[in-house]
């Protein structure tokens, strides 16, 4: 691990997140310094996820919990960004995954652009048994470029905690897209770098919030959209991309079934280049 760059703080929501939280906390504690912190914000589970967490990692100081009813995910993260001390923060959900060496590319990343406020990479697509089903690169961090399609996770984003305190926090009256309503106003502040390192990995199942893909997802959408839909063009885009989700949500059934996922690997092996002799 690297000494040089800022502390991070790394914020997790959790709520009855069974073993996935284990995973999680692991993926980040292994890649911890001692000034780092993982900061859980439990909503009070009821299926022994947290006592296993502190059976599996006593000894880990970084490892700071609190279990307290909370108003949902956005809420937890504010109660968690609130306890951060340092100067840099992440986001991991609790079914998540940090990938290795994350955190070191993010300290690195700031210790050659000390001034941006955010720093954004790569991240993978897997499933719920593990299996790695694609890679996703983020497309600019610019607020058209969010507003049309916000192509950035939120494990694979990190941020001056007081950048993200300035800009108001999480918005607790959004289930879905409080993401990417806080990426548009920390888009707005124009400091942002891409590393080339992929920094995290999104599970994919059925029981997750975007797996799951209900109507009300399409409803925050379009309000989060509107919100910051300025201009003609920003109004256009806000509406081609509206219909956007619509197509995607019909699409669903087909993104999950195992053959497109199979597909989509096989086509991304024939693209890859070959080996010389």
């Amino acid at each position: 691990m690297t000494s040089a760059g800022p502390a991070i703080s790394v914020l997790t929501p959790s709520y009855n997140a069974g073993d996935y939280l284990i995973e999680a906390v692991r993926s980040a504690l292994t890649q911890m310094r001692d000034d780092d912190e993982l900061l859980i914000q439990d909503g009070g589970s009821t299926d022994g996820s947290i006592e296993k967490v502190l059976a599996e990692f006593q000894g880990y100081p970084q490892l700071k919990i609190v279990s307290e009813p909370d108003g949902g995910q956005a809420d937890a993260l504010n109660r968690a960004l609130a306890r951060a001390t340092n100067p840099v923060m992440g986001w991991l959900n609790a079914d998540d995954l940090l990938h290795p060496g994350a955190l070191d590319a993010v300290r690195q990343a700031w210790v050659l652009h000390p001034d941006v406020q955010v720093v954004f990479g790569s991240w993978y697509i897997f499933a719920a048994d593990g299996k790695k089903l694609r890679h996703k690169v983020p497309t600019t961090f610019e607020p058209l470029s969010l507003l049309w399609r916000p192509t950035v996770f939120s494990g694979a984003i990190f941020a001056k905690t007081g950048a993200v305190r300035d800009v108001g926090g999480f918005d607790s009256s959004l289930y879905f897209v409080m993401d990417g309503d806080l990426w548009m106003r920390l888009s707005q502040l124009r400091s942002a770098v891409q590393v080339d390192e992929t920094l995290a990995g999104f599970r994919w199942y059925t029981g997750s919030k975007t797996g799951g893909m209900d109507v009300a997802l399409l409803r925050e959408g379009w309000v989060y959209r509107r919100r910051y839909a300025d201009g003609v063009r920003g109004k256009f885009l806000s509406y081609v991309a509206f219909v956007g989700d619509c197509l995607w949500f019909l699409a669903v059934p087909l993104r999950k079934a195992a053959w497109y996922s199979n597909w989509r690997l096989r086509r991304a092996a024939l693209k890859s280049p070959k080996p010389r002799s």
